[in-house]
């Protein structure tokens, strides 16, 4: 009766499958990243960082003065400060590296997204599998579920008996329409990432490709924007010594009586930095700055170093438990079911015993399904560590 039910529900998931197009994890990458929704305020930064770049060449606003006195006419005066070319350069070299660090962040943005993409797309096929087992185990224990009220009004089988049947199949339905919420639930975030809206099939359940890279952080668009993070601050004091040097003032007298006889008066001075203490408080702040993005970026390695090393570990303990279940339990499981089943048609096993057995065997199934989807989640943590994803 087990292989009936089986080859039913294969059959209806097949003729299901052949009406929706497969969506492969590739392709739903594709989608996200296409949709501009999911990037589009990383976009705007970096945007808005290049429209800086052209404020770093501005000058000063000019200053109108107006001179008075009782001997002369009104005088107007217009004063214009220049800083020296290694102030604008330093400038502009500050924001370039700022808008470096806008396009590397947006280069993050889609590389967390591919991440969360197939997370997600993770999720829907592990979900997928999950509703497929509790399906099959819906079937077989309603079925058992049936026989046991029919038995029992026949008096075959005692109280205990059929209320332990009906329990177990009711408990298996509550699961069952519970894991068909948790798969709607993750459609709808998966949809929300890749804005795909037909309908569609996740690819069936297989391992993930691990690639072993020998330095876990070499090129890792993390370790550029640590890097980036030091450049910006190198820049920031290069910066910051720049604005000590002295700027040039120039500046024209005009007078307002068309009839005076003086000429055009001209002006030109330079603005020193003489309040040392207040000047080198910025530099030695800048400089802090410098060492407070070192510190960081040495601490940030330390932590990606650590995750990485976690994410190997939780690998290769979940790959030796695929492996158990692949040679020993997954085969004991199916032997459990058949025998199970066999014992109980021939009457050597009664109702009590047989559901014990069928409860062990679907328990080995679950978790090979929870073992496979974390050992897949750890293959897509330590690509994303590692660069490869």
């Amino acid at each position: 009766m087990l292989r009936i039910v089986a080859c039913i529900i294969i059959t209806l998931y097949a003729i299901g499958a052949q009406a929706q197009a497969v969506l492969t994890k590739e392709r739903a990458v594709e989608l996200a990243l296409a949709n501009q929704r999911n990037l589009a305020a990383a976009k705007l930064s970096v945007k808005q960082q290049q429209q800086l770049l052209r404020g770093t060449a501005a000058l000063d606003n000019p200053q109108v003065s107006l001179e008075a006195s009782p001997y002369e006419p009104l005088i107007v005066g217009v004063q214009q400060s220049f800083s020296l070319p290694g102030v604008y350069r330093n400038r502009r070299a500050l924001q370039s590296e700022r808008i470096r660090l806008a396009q590397l962040q947006l280069q993050g943005s889609q590389y967390d997204l591919k991440r969360e993409v197939r997370t997600s797309y993770l999720q829907l096929q592990y979900l997928v599998e999950r509703v497929r087992l509790l399906a099959f185990q819906d079937s077989v224990y309603s079925a058992i579920k049936a026989s046991s009220v029919r038995f029992f009004k026949a008096g075959q089988i005692n109280k205990l008996e059929e209320l332990t049947a009906t329990t177990q199949a009711d408990k298996v339905r509550n699961e069952l329409e519970r894991g068909l919420a948790d798969l709607d639930a993750e459609k709808q975030v998966f949809r929300f990432y890749t804005a795909y809206t037909d309908s569609f099939i996740v690819a069936s359940l297989q391992d993930y490709d691990l690639v072993v890279h020998a330095d876990t952080l070499v090129n890792t668009i993390q370790q550029q924007l640590l890097e980036q993070q030091v450049l910006i601050s190198q820049r920031e004091l290069r910066a910051e010594r720049a604005e000590l040097l002295p700027q040039l003032n120039a500046g024209v007298l005009l007078p307002t009586n068309a009839e005076y006889e003086r000429a055009v008066g001209y002006q030109v001075g330079v603005a020193l930095p003489i309040w040392r203490r207040q000047n080198r408080a910025r530099i030695m702040a800048a400089q802090t700055g410098v060492q407070i993005a070192q510190a960081q970026q040495e601490l940030e390695q330390q932590r990606l170093q650590t995750q990485y090393r976690q994410a190997v570990t939780n690998y290769n303990r979940e790959l030796r438990s695929l492996s158990y279940y692949n040679t020993t339990a997954l085969p004991q499981s199916r032997a459990i079911i058949e025998t199970s089943q066999r014992l109980f048609q021939g009457g050597e096993l009664n109702y009590i015993e047989s559901l014990r057995n069928l409860i062990t065997a679907f328990e080995i199934q679950m978790a090979y399904l929870e073992t496979h989807r974390a050992m897949n989640a750890a293959v897509i943590e330590i690509n994303y560590l590692n660069g490869t994803l």
